[in-house]
């Protein structure tokens, strides 16, 4: 039925052959140096993903076919969409608020992300990963998609020239015990300058392909975190007050609060002063057309100078 005339063996089998290789049907053998068919022990072990693309977890890729409302029929081992697409070592922020940048470049909350297949995505090389206020600490989580135990995740912080600190990335969930082991790390960069921070990511000592990555400094937002709007942040970070305002208890207040609040109780002050000062003045005047009894001298006894018509 096929209308064949006839069958000969391939020409050539590298095609074949590049095929098995590229799938992980035929590896070499670290003892031997010889390569040979590898027989996988379970089907997740079986599972060879195209380039840029990595395997799910196990208990992830078991239950994605169930997770996509597709049914399994018995006696089969069914996988449903076990790769997913990113980069050697995801780098992503995540925010205080938990949430992290969307494939679509919104912000979304982390948790919300997790059972979703356009997860969380890294960021690529020399993009802006994220963007923080001078002096607040921001997290990254990287995860390292191709799986590799006890992985050292190393970070150079370079904020200028000069300025250069490395930073060792700590593993989320417990290391050593491969089928536990989460391969996720988290750093926390926090810079005092504003600019642009460049983020150099080691694995084992090598850059990984996407570094390096840049970090956004803004100014800091010094009226908010004091609930102070006279207070302005410094070329290093800390707050300060405004030009026009100075230092009180903690909080600045401003020269035209300051001022009339020193003068208008100064003023007055001086006006009772000069008003109890002209009214002894007057006191001490009045006195000297003033006679008292006792400074009078009588004649004993009193002689009659004159009578008046009235006594």
């Amino acid at each position: 039925n096929g209308k064949y005339t006839g069958w000969r063996s391939t020409l050539s089998y590298m095609e074949l052959r590049n095929m098995q290789e590229e799938t992980n049907f035929i590896r070499r053998n670290e003892t031997s140096g010889r390569m040979q068919c590898i027989r996988s022990s379970n089907i997740y072990d079986a599972i060879v993903c195209p380039p840029g693309h990595f395997r799910r977890a196990e208990a992830e890729v078991l239950a994605g076919c169930e997770m996509t409302g597709l049914p399994c029929e018995e006696g089969f081992q069914c996988l449903c969409r076990p790769c997913v697409q990113g980069f050697d070592v995801d780098v992503f922020p995540v925010y205080a608020d938990g949430s992290t940048m969307h494939g679509d470049g919104t912000r979304r909350l982390l948790a919300d992300m997790e059972d979703e297949d356009d997860g969380p995505v890294g960021c690529a090389k020399m993009s802006v990963c994220g963007t923080t206020e001078q002096t607040k600490t921001i997290k990254f989580r990287a995860i390292d998609n191709k799986k590799r135990p006890d992985l050292e995740l190393l970070v150079r912080v370079n904020a200028g020239q000069s300025e250069t600190r490395e930073i060792t990335a700590k593993p989320v969930g417990p290391r050593g015990n491969q089928i536990e082991q989460t391969y996720t790390y988290e750093f926390e960069v926090a810079e005092s300058r504003v600019g642009v921070v460049v983020l150099e990511v080691l694995a084992n000592g090598e850059q990984i392909p996407e570094s390096p990555l840049r970090l956004e400094v803004s100014q800091r937002n010094c009226a908010a975190d004091y609930n102070d709007p006279s207070s302005v942040a410094q070329a290093d970070g800390t707050c300060a007050c405004e030009a026009n305002s100075v230092e009180m208890g903690g909080r600045c207040v401003s020269y035209a609060v300051l001022l009339p609040a020193i003068i208008i109780p100064i003023v007055g002050i001086l006006a009772v002063a000069v008003f109890m000062y002209i009214q002894r003045k007057h006191k001490a005047a009045d006195s000297v057309w003033h006679v008292k009894e006792k400074e009078l001298i009588f004649d004993d006894p009193p002689e009659v100078i004159g009578r008046g018509t009235f006594g």
